[in-house]
């Protein structure tokens, strides 16, 4: 097995020793890839056998990519529904990876952009470079499961006249079903109440949507968080809950979804 090298040594995956042992599953470190997200913070798309590559290694990161690159604003909510904010993830320092074992998941990076409208007749000059794979590898500690890193490989440009650029180091966001229990409802139906725990590094919908096209309808309650153990003490919080369709009763019905990874 030859060493993975990208980027002229910002990742470096050299074989396992022959004594190396795990105490990780790396069923569930790909299962919790599935379910993460993207560089760009788009999920993980669908992998056949050609785009995803699995195994255990030694991984070394450059220690000069670790800080700097974050497609969220840390602390800042990134959506509202009925007035209530929704509630961003904290993403930690990335970990440190100087010959460290871990579960090593490649798959198919993906790059979306919109590109502006070209003259009739315009040619920009083009500055890619060859050598480049398009890859997302994600790193997982394979003792612990924690201090996951997404290195996302540098890639030419997308738009025409547009620049490579990359490498990126990011931790991880994983989205996870997680238990929750209804506390009340309004007289009308128009809405109710219901608890779930959550994590100071979790992001979350400031309201629970039920999906009504279902009898009886599928409730989830959706977290992201960084790739790995809870950061800290997780905490109770309440909760509204609506129809997903505005205006609608709450389905005469409900049903938990099930919990864990979410792939999309």
């Amino acid at each position: 097995m030859r060493p993975l090298v990208l980027d002229g040594g910002g990742l470096v995956v050299d074989p396992p020793r022959a004594n190396d042992a795990t105490a990780y599953s790396g069923d569930d470190a790909v299962c919790e890839v599935l379910a993460s997200t993207l560089s760009n913070n788009g999920p993980v798309p669908r992998q056949s056998r050609n785009t995803i590559a699995v195994g255990l290694g030694r991984a070394t990161v450059a220690d000069r990519l670790l800080h700097g690159h974050s497609n969220l604003d840390q602390g800042q909510s990134f959506g509202m529904v009925d007035g209530i904010a929704d509630v961003n993830p904290k993403r930690p320092a990335p970990s440190t990876y100087h010959d460290r074992l871990a579960w090593v998941v490649v798959v198919q990076d993906l790059a979306i952009s919109s590109c502006p409208a070209m003259t009739v007749g315009q040619s920009p000059p083009s500055y890619d470079e060859p050598g480049h794979h398009g890859y997302a590898v994600f790193l997982v500690d394979a003792a612990t499961g924690g201090d996951a890193l997404l290195y996302t490989e540098r890639r030419n440009g997308i738009c025409p006249g547009s620049k490579p650029s990359g490498p990126w180091v990011d931790v991880p966001l994983t989205s996870i079903s997680v238990p929750w229990r209804l506390l009340s409802e309004q007289p009308d139906r128009s809405s109710a109440q219901i608890s779930f725990e959550v994590t100071p590094c979790d992001g979350y919908s400031g309201v629970t949507l039920a999906d009504e096209d279902s009898d009886p309808a599928l409730v989830r309650v959706l977290v992201q968080r960084p790739f790995g153990p809870p950061c800290a003490q997780p905490r109770r919080i309440v909760e509204k809950m609506r129809a997903a369709r505005l205006g609608t009763d709450l389905p005469p019905r409900l049903e938990h979804a099930p919990v864990g990874p979410y792939v999309q």
